[in-house]
């Protein structure tokens, strides 16, 4: 994180499960994306989100956020704070659903786009994901992702000619 900060880069954080570790290296942090199980180590149940993410973005990282499964993500950023709600899909595996959260944040990061934003993107890739066995069949490329933003609604064919073709080989 060190070395990325003094280059110029941007340290960006997967907080999966909590760790004291993770808690002292919060200051190097500039994007720290945490679980909703790290969220509920620190504060339980409680959804007093803007106080929560406010008292860990004091520790460092200019944007925070938390994924909270099904239910959607929470950001804070220097601007204030906001609820992204999950999208609602026919489940069918979690599998690397907060892989690829982690992924289209940062994508959508990476295109100017406003921490909010990011978040409501980042759902939008882990919820099509979820619709597809594995970790890697149903993740969506950015067609899927912009259509499922726009409609709510996404073409399946590339999911399931990836399923098709993972199967074959046994994965």
């Amino acid at each position: 994180a060190a070395i990325m900060r003094e280059n110029g880069g941007t340290v960006c954080f997967d907080g999966d499960g909590y760790s004291d570790a993770t808690q002292a290296m919060l200051p190097e942090i500039d994007v720290f994306i945490g679980s909703e199980f790290y969220y509920n180590k620190l504060f339980g149940e409680s959804e007093e989100y803007e106080k929560n993410l406010s008292a860990v973005r004091a520790r460092g990282p200019k944007v925070v956020v938390f994924t909270l499964g099904d239910k959607g993500s929470v950001v804070a950023w220097e601007d204030g704070w906001s609820f992204a709600p999950g999208f609602k899909v026919p489940v069918v595996d979690t599998l690397g659903a907060g892989d690829v959260y982690h992924g289209g944040y940062i994508f959508a990061m990476m295109q100017g786009k406003r921490p909010d934003e990011c978040a409501r993107f980042a759902n939008a890739v882990a919820a099509i994901k979820c619709t597809g066995i594995g970790g890697r069949a149903g993740t969506p490329n950015l067609e899927m992702v912009e259509q499922f933003l726009e409609t709510g609604t996404f073409d399946r064919s590339l999911i399931e000619e990836k399923t098709k073709l993972y199967a074959n080989f046994g994965v």
